[in-house]
């Protein structure tokens, strides 16, 4: 794995704090079913990633940390072509989930 393509602890939203300023003033959203996103700029210099997947969506566990890893993996790959922003993205469901992601990130990069 490249250095360039990592996903260090300083790339992840881990304070409620940091989860609430993305949720209470998002510059932008998208959608891209079963994904919702929202991203607020940071003043870090490098983008941030935050995984919402709700009980009320994944009943079971081992859906939600499959999903979870599954949009960390997009935005590992995905994250040097990305804006300084704090991204929050929330999981509606299972299908596609990969898919979605890549897609997330290409209509970011071309805002």
């Amino acid at each position: 794995m490249g250095a360039g393509r990592a996903f260090p602890a300083s790339a992840r939203l881990t304070r409620k704090c940091d989860f609430d300023a993305a949720f209470a003033a998002p510059t932008v959203r998208l959608r891209s079913p079963p994904l919702r996103l929202l991203a607020k700029p940071n003043d870090k210099g490098f983008a941030r990633l935050g995984v919402v997947a709700p009980k009320r969506s994944l009943r079971r566990a081992v859906d939600r940390n499959w999903v979870k890893r599954r949009v960390r993996e997009s935005f590992r790959l995905a994250r040097s072509g990305l804006p300084p922003s704090d991204f929050v993205i929330t999981v509606d469901g299972r299908h596609n989930v990969r898919e979605a992601a890549d897609e997330l990130w290409a209509k970011l990069s071309e805002r």
